[in-house]
């Protein structure tokens, strides 16, 4: 992987992502990215590109929403015509796999070092031998966890001493508090035991484990009739999901609700449990979120989750294709809440926004602007 050494001049970044407009993590980081990086006194500016179909505003002078195209031929459009045009430009950062192939244009047009960041899932539905190659250019790679690091490495052979991992942080707006009135009353959750799953409902996202909790839950219901699920979320997969419950006629213990960010903290502060056993997790902003809010986690212990809960210091971690298991914790759970006594919202406090900051500043460190 090359190295830049010019030493003079502050960053002058360009971005391409996904999104930063969509209600998700990988929305979610990409802002909190930026604005640290805005931080800095080493970032004099920064360019974001991204595939939303709306526009974001940003408070921070220093970044600067240029364009948003859905169409892949507008973004490379946009992308090339702002690499030329801006002469300043000198680092690139790609927020997704899928766009390596197009930000990689840098290297050749500019010469400009490029960052490179991979959440999870992405990695395993772009592989190719072009992108390997590709790879093995960019100045900086960072992955959201330990567990797409090893992934990544193993399928490209990168040398980790390229690869850090610059797990996600969360807003401060999560914190433990009294259960939302609003939502007791709209939801007729008064006197019930609320288990939750905030997460995209997307066909491509069905390792989350939504069906094995549902399947959890209907049993635990015979046990517990005043248990409820709440899904938190929206996406292609829904209407299966919904099907799902109303074949087995749970309509009275999971609900499906669509929720704007500004409004996620009160639904962390009204429920009892977060449950998200999944098994394909780039990291998981939710769980950050969940502990943040003082909720016991509990998830799978085969993916990025692992991170977002240390090893199980922060949450109980259990097999993911392990139903009879997921049952038995979550019945254990309901039986005795003394079983997960956690200081859940002042530890995870090591994912602070101060912390993330620190991170993005040192990694920084691997560029010298000019």
């Amino acid at each position: 992987m090359p190295n830049f050494m010019n030493k003079h001049a502050k960053f002058n970044i360009l971005a391409l992502v996904s999104s930063v407009c969509i209600e998700g993590g990988i929305s979610r980081f990409n802002n909190d990215f930026f604005e640290s990086l805005a931080c800095s006194e080493q970032v004099n500016k920064i360019y974001i590109i991204s595939r939303d179909s709306k526009k974001k505003k940003y408070t921070n002078e220093k970044i600067t929403f240029i364009s948003n195209s859905s169409s892949k031929w507008g973004l490379a459009f946009y992308f090339l015509f702002f690499l030329l045009k801006k002469k300043e430009i000198n680092l690139v950062f790609c927020g997704h796999m899928r766009l390596l192939l197009l930000t990689s244009i840098a290297l050749i047009i500019k010469k400009a070092p490029i960052w490179l960041h991979v959440h999870g899932i992405e990695e395993s539905n772009t592989r190719g031998w072009l992108i390997k190659k590709i790879l093995k250019y960019m100045t900086l790679v960072t992955c959201a966890s330990r567990y797409t690091r090893r992934e990544l490495c193993s399928w490209a052979s990168i040398d980790t001493e390229y690869v850090k991992v610059l797990p996600n942080t969360y807003d401060e707006r999560y914190k433990p508090g009294i259960k939302d009135k609003k939502l007791l009353e709209k939801y007729c959750l008064e006197g019930k035991y609320v288990l939750l799953t905030v997460a995209c409902l997307l066909k491509t996202g069905r390792y989350k484990g939504h069906e094995k909790v549902i399947a959890a839950v209907a049993r635990l219901r015979q046990i517990f009739p005043n248990l409820i699920y709440i899904i938190v979320g929206e996406g292609d997969y829904r209407s299966a999901l919904e099907e799902k419950v109303f074949q087995m006629g749970m309509e009275e213990n999971v609900i499906f609700a669509s929720v704007p960010n500004n409004e996620l903290p009160s639904f962390y502060q009204t429920a009892d449990l977060f449950v998200m056993p999944s098994q394909g997790e780039g990291f998981g902003i939710v769980f950050l979120e969940a502990l943040a809010s003082g909720l016991p986690v509990i998830a799978g212990n085969r993916d990025g989750s692992v991170d977002a809960l240390q090893e199980g210091k922060l949450g109980v971690l259990i097999d993911p294709d392990d139903v009879e298991i997921l049952y038995e914790t979550l019945h254990s759970f309901l039986y005795s809440k003394a079983a997960f006594s956690f200081e859940l919202s002042n530890q995870v406090k090591v994912y602070s926004k101060e912390n993330f900051r620190s991170y993005c500043e040192g990694l920084l460190s691997n560029f010298n602007a000019g």
